[in-house]
């Protein structure tokens, strides 16, 4: 029984050694810079939208996927889900995807990075 153990522990290492060199991945600095906007604009435009409804009774939350007055593990959870899913699919798109579209990843990086900072804007000019 030991053998056959070795015998395994030792053929998945031996498969798991390529003879061939990989390229180290480069650094995409438009990804980066974009997914650095979107986060910063996320964090803002939650934690804004949490202060708000904590301090003004008058505030509400406008989207209908969170209610009026949702908590803070719902509209961080849910918020994350979804830009997650564009940020992923931007990725692939720009990794993976047909050459013909590859040029497309833009859109969806920026759409949530834009949604984000204009819901801080429209905010602070609701607040003058």
């Amino acid at each position: 029984m030991k053998l056959l153990v070795a015998i395994l522990l030792f053929s998945t290492l031996a498969a798991g050694m390529d003879s061939t060199t990989k390229k180290t991945p480069r650094f995409d600095w438009k990804f980066d810079a974009l997914a650095a906007a979107w986060a910063a604009g996320y964090l803002a435009d939650e934690s804004q939208t949490l202060n708000c409804l904590k301090t003004n009774p008058f505030c509400r939350e406008t989207n209908p996927l969170f209610g009026p007055h949702p908590s803070a593990a719902r509209l961080y959870g849910l918020t994350l889900a979804v830009d997650g899913a564009y940020m992923l699919g931007s990725y692939e798109l720009r990794r993976h995807g047909p050459r013909s579209l590859r040029r497309l990843w833009f859109a969806g990086m920026s759409y949530p990075t834009y949604c984000h900072l204009t819901a801080i804007a429209g905010s602070v000019r609701g607040r003058r």
